[in-house]
């Protein structure tokens, strides 16, 4: 693998041959099919795990060049892997299982994570902007500090239970996704859409709101939620409120406006 990297960082004509290489590798020996039957998820052999974990650093680290391919590394199972700081931009996740893995760090910026399982997983300071979760599984994952901002997709995402304090989610679009029980502590959400998500006992201590679709939202109940965060976001027709908060003159009087501008 180690041998592979020097060919790829000495010879520019030969980084996507490698690349490929290094992700066949992967597929074929993290095949997410091969390990349907263990009841933990993990290869085969032990052994194995060593050479996948190298093609992963090395593809991680691999020279900052201009890749007009894509990386396959869909339905690869990579459960307990260490991707820290790896640089996965653009590459091919779908349907992939990462469950408890440490992708601290990690960039994947435009990545197709579509279906993808990080249940548990560490992904604080991960760089998720312009990525594509739809459906994707992050229960209780660590997301501290992550970024999805650049309008990431996580339409009806399982994020229930997800730890996501000062996150950016700045214009993400979070349709229909399930924030159950999330922490969303300092965390930005301005501009995101979270048309008909759940967000029942989730925490907005200091969440930012500012412009935020709330649309058909479920907030009952949720946790540190102020009229004023609400009052900050730019639609909120139809969101199910704190029962507290349902009387409140002025939020009565923007759902009224709502409806009339309706």
């Amino acid at each position: 693998m180690y041998a592979l990297e020097r060919i790829m960082r000495d010879s520019a004509k030969d980084h996507a041959t490698v690349v490929e290489v290094l992700a066949v590798f992967i597929r074929g020996k993290a095949d997410l099919a091969a390990d349907d039957s263990l009841p933990s998820g993990e290869p085969r052999a032990r052994s194995s795990r060593e050479p996948i974990q190298a093609a992963l650093t090395v593809l991680g680290r691999r020279p900052e060049r201009e890749e007009p391919f894509e990386i396959n590394l869909r339905r690869t199972n990579l459960q307990g892997f260490d991707l820290r700081f790896g640089r996965f931009d653009g590459v091919n996740f779908t349907e992939a299982r990462v469950d408890g893995a440490d992708l601290h760090g990690i960039h994947l910026t435009n990545a197709t994570l579509i279906r993808t399982h990080f249940d548990k997983a560490d992904l604080t300071s991960a760089r998720l902007g312009w990525s594509d979760l739809t459906e994707a599984h992050l229960r209780e994952a660590d997301l501290a500090q992550a970024g999805f901002d650049g309008e990431a997709r996580l339409f009806r995402a399982h994020l229930e239970g997800a730890d996501l304090p000062r996150a950016n989610l700045d214009y993400a679009a979070l349709h229909e996704a399930n924030f159950e029980g999330a922490s969303f502590v300092k965390a930005s959400l301005r501009g995101a859409v979270l048309r008909e998500a759940e967000l029942r006992g989730a925490d907005f201590y200091h969440t930012q709101l500012d412009e935020a679709d709330l649309t058909s939202a479920d907030m009952i109940p949720a946790k540190r939620l102020t009229v004023e965060q609400l009052l900050s976001a730019r639609y909120i027709a139809g969101a199910a409120v704190p029962r507290e908060f349902r009387d409140h003159p002025d939020l009565q009087e923007r759902l009224n406006d709502e409806v009339e501008a309706s």
